[in-house]
């Protein structure tokens, strides 16, 4: 590899941006929602469905880190009006988990509850996208009779993926806060060097979250799932906060032209 590409480090650039990612991402409190959201899964499918939602992430927050400025440019969208939509999302997805409805609002499938063809319900655009990459890069367009020689994981992966995407991948992990965050500090970056230090510190954050997701059914059988259920509670109202704290930046603008 030629690490001149990489240029200078700059040490305070990444040290903020690391802070900043983990900050948000919380990943302890993601074991908590995790546990809720795929608690009843074998470790093999759960190891798996991580690790497909943490780079399902990692390719979104890279595509906002390198490019995002100009995706909202394209579309018209300003980074306040941004704030105040994501944050509108995620504040949502904090009172479901408050709730602990994760499972109901987003529509993931229980084991073993299987009734009589239960209503299937529509997925949204970005979930039959994902869930079709998914599919393709796992060759899933395969003839019928070597689908049955896969193994039960795989398949129930391929199940669950579609479902876990939301609110795993999106907004939990690539959500307002982190894609605010990748775009602030790629206006930050200077020259291509700078980029590839911020994409591998984005890298290495959400890899740093897949072991944490890992080592969760260990956490869970430590400390309880009465403890861990408390923990997802207290990092729903974390989330609220920071769901509130968007908004209320992206409405600064409309607040200080009122206020004059």
């Amino acid at each position: 590899m030629n690490w001149e590409l990489l240029g200078d480090f700059n040490w305070e650039l990444l040290g903020n941006f690391f802070a900043a990612l983990v900050g948000i991402l919380n990943p302890v409190g993601k074991i908590a929602v995790w546990s809720e959201l795929a608690g009843d899964l074998p470790p093999p499918v759960r190891f798996r469905l991580a690790l497909w939602n943490c780079l399902i992430a990692a390719g979104l927050l890279l595509l906002f880190l390198w490019q995002g400025q100009s995706i909202l440019s394209f579309f018209g969208i300003q980074l306040p009006a941004f704030k105040v939509g994501g944050g509108a999302l995620l504040f949502i997805t904090a009172v479901s988990l408050f709730e602990g409805k994760v499972k109901e609002n987003f529509h993931l499938p229980q084991e073993g509850k299987s009734g009589p063809n239960p209503p299937s319900m529509p997925q949204s655009p970005v979930q039959s996208g994902l869930a079709w990459i998914t599919s393709f890069f796992r060759g899933h367009r395969v003839p019928a009779e070597k689908e049955k020689s896969r193994s039960s994981s795989e398949l129930e992966v391929q199940r669950l993926l579609p479902h876990t995407i939301v609110p795993m991948a999106v907004p939990l992990l690539a959500g307002p806060g982190t894609l605010t965050i990748a775009i602030l500090f790629g206006l930050r970056a200077e020259g291509r060097g700078e980029f590839l230090q911020l994409s591998g510190v984005l890298l290495l954050s959400l890899f740093f979250v897949l072991g944490l997701l890992s080592v969760g059914p260990w956490l869970e059988r430590r400390v309880g799932k009465p403890l861990l259920s408390a923990l997802m509670r207290i990092f729903a109202l974390l989330l609220a906060g920071i769901a509130a704290q968007l908004i209320l930046e992206g409405l600064e603008p409309v607040i200080s032209g009122v206020a004059l």
